[in-house]
């Protein structure tokens, strides 16, 4: 089970899989740059319970989602994708 930045799903998944025989394997997207491009990193076998694990993850989502929100509705009102991109790159280097 993974989940983009977070690990709020993994109770559900580990209540969901109780006397399955299934295993649960614990895992998040993490967001990350390379080169300039934003990727996406996959982790598994996540501890939730790591604390600097948990205040990256807060801290990503927390700053990625004021952001995503601007960028989708500037598409939702005709804004060309190239802009909107150039407006994504400006936020990041403001935020530092």
């Amino acid at each position: 089970i993974t989940d983009h930045d977070t690990t709020d799903p993994f109770e559900r998944a580990r209540t969901a899989a109780d006397g399955t025989g299934l295993e649960v394997v614990l895992g998040t997207e993490f967001s990350a740059e390379l080169d300039g491009s934003s990727v996406h990193v996959l982790g598994f076998w996540i501890d939730p319970g790591y604390a600097p694990l948990s205040d990256e993850l807060d801290r990503l989502r927390l700053g990625l989602r004021p952001l995503a929100r601007t960028c989708r509705g500037l598409l939702d009102r005709g804004l060309d994708r190239d802009k909107v991109a150039a407006i994504k790159e400006l936020f990041k280097q403001l935020a530092g």
